[in-house]
């Protein structure tokens, strides 16, 4: 138990170090320079102040009909500043983390109060709050190569297209985003976070004598991309929530097709539903096997 214990304070220490080192050590910032924000606006009539920041890496791809057609990569980094007085609240934000932007930050939120001295008493020192781990501090975009995640929305296109010859179109698309969040406030609060997410979601239309049907469904979570490979239910996560797609309001084709998906204790017959839940039990049921 104590090991248990102590194993968690490391990781919650490294991933403090990994925030700190990825946010305030490119710009030459130490904890210094944030007591000396607060010091800036100490001159004022400020209950309380707090800075936030946070880098963002998110990945996208689209495929539409066995074709790549959409892939990005951004990534986003910035501080804001945050100052209380009484009932009024005042914001300002930086896409740039250095110590002029940081100053002309706190320059801009201090308007709020009156120019007098303020109730806010900068930390002597800043206390860690241990953020409870309910998931792992990885960084999902690098979970598969590229050639994975592309193979991985193919497997998905031949998958339905195979398991109904009434699929007339398929979309899938695969997304993950990687955050690190740093918050240092003036009760001494100081915090770090790290947030993975990813998501894979289809949509199949299918027809026949000249009727329509639309089928969809997602599934993800905050852990790596590797995780829709997974075995799970004799299957994988990426195949059953493709069973669900057919259960998602679609409309019914009085063709009398034994197909469907289950969602909520339902089961709604369709042809969208039946290729979607069938697919899943396919060649994703093997992960990335030819």
């Amino acid at each position: 138990m104590i090991k248990s214990e102590l194993t968690i304070k490391n990781k919650e220490k490294l991933m403090l170090n990994q925030v700190t080192e990825t946010l305030l050590t490119p710009s030459n910032l130490a904890m210094q320079d944030l007591s000396n924000i607060f010091d800036q606006l100490s001159h004022r009539n400020i209950d309380y102040a707090d800075l936030y920041f946070q880098l963002s890496q998110d990945e996208n791809w689209v495929l539409e009909d066995g074709i790549i057609k959409e892939g990005g990569f951004h990534i986003d980094r910035g501080v804001g500043v945050r100052a209380v007085s009484g009932e009024k609240t005042g914001f300002a934000y930086s896409d740039q983390i250095d110590l002029p932007n940081l100053q002309q930050c706190a320059e801009a939120v201090k308007g709020i109060a009156q120019t007098q001295q303020g109730k806010i008493i900068t930390p002597v020192g800043f206390n860690r709050v241990d953020p409870i781990l309910r998931y792992a501090t990885i960084n999902p975009l690098d979970s598969l190569s590229k050639e994975k995640k592309i193979e991985l929305l193919h497997l998905v296109d031949k998958s339905a297209r195979a398991e109904s010859p009434y699929v007339t179109q398929v979309s899938a698309a695969l997304s993950a985003v990687y955050e690190e969040v740093l918050i240092v406030a003036t009760d001494g609060t100081l915090a770090a976070d790290i947030r993975p997410l990813i998501r894979l979601s289809i949509s199949v239309l299918v027809e026949k004598d000249g009727k329509r049907e639309r089928g969809g469904s997602g599934s993800g979570g905050r852990f790596a991309l590797d995780w829709f490979l997974q075995p799970y239910r004799g299957g994988n996560p990426s195949g059953l929530f493709c069973q669900g797609s057919g259960a998602s309001g679609v409309g019914e084709f009085e063709c009398g097709c034994r197909t469907g998906g289950i969602n909520a204790g339902r089961v709604r017959r369709g042809l969208a539903g039946g290729a979607i839940a069938r697919s899943g039990r396919s060649r994703l049921g093997r992960g990335f096997q030819p």
